[in-house]
């Protein structure tokens, strides 16, 4: 063998064991990476390669908690806390009374939703929870052209014993459902009524509860 050839040779040598130097490095620094998908773990290698998917998939859906204002009638002498995207109406032909509407629904004479708080204009007409009652069902005689009472319970008003109803009636072509929750302080009915057409009882709920419990007096 010449010289020339054993040149080529310990050429070609050199490039195969670089070759081989190569393939073990390789195979010594490689390491997976762990792709998550919804329900699924892909590993995958890391080498420059990029995943791409066609849309975003939120496994959970997270509600949003709904900011509150707090809301105080020096003549009414009450305290509560309302949702701020909720529209406050004090009335002025009523001073005895404040309405709160959702964002959705517009405030009429009928109320048809919304959050009330109404005070019995006179002391001393009512000086038990049971003539309460009757000053609750004397508003309700007004306001629905027709109402069931389907459940009567024990409660609380601005930390005092009171009674809790719900009703169920109509409004025109209207079905309605109110929850309304009454105790009696200073001689007074104090009335807190969260009335909703029934489609949209249950989605006002769990605020028309956190306003009737924020509720104070004094």
């Amino acid at each position: 063998m010449n010289t020339k050839n054993k040149a080529i040779l310990l050429i070609l040598s050199a490039c195969v064991l670089l070759l081989l130097i190569v393939s073990l490095v390789g195979i010594v620094t490689f390491k997976p990476t762990k792709v998550s998908y919804p329900g699924n773990t892909v590993n995958l290698p890391s080498n420059n390669l990029v995943v791409t998917t066609s849309k975003e998939v939120k496994t959970k859906e997270s509600a949003e908690k709904p900011e509150y204002k707090s809301y105080y009638s020096q003549a009414m002498m009450i305290t509560l806390a309302y949702p701020s995207d909720w529209k406050m109406h004090d009335l002025l032909f009523s001073p005895n009374r404040v309405v709160i509407t959702p964002p959705d629904t517009t405030y009429d004479i009928k109320f048809l939703d919304g959050f009330s708080v109404v005070i019995s204009a006179l002391p001393d007409l009512y000086p038990t929870l049971a003539d309460a009652s009757e000053y609750v069902f004397s508003l309700l005689e007004t306001h629905y052209d027709d109402y069931k009472v389907v459940e009567t319970k024990d409660a609380q008003l601005s930390g005092l014993n009171g009674k809790s109803m719900m009703i169920e009636g109509k409004i025109g072509a209207a079905d309605i459902r109110e929850k309304n929750t009454f105790t009696l302080i200073g001689k007074k009915v104090y009335l807190v009524r969260y009335v909703m057409q029934t489609a949209n009882f249950n989605k006002y709920l769990e605020q028309g509860d956190v306003m009737t419990n924020s509720l104070t007096v004094g």
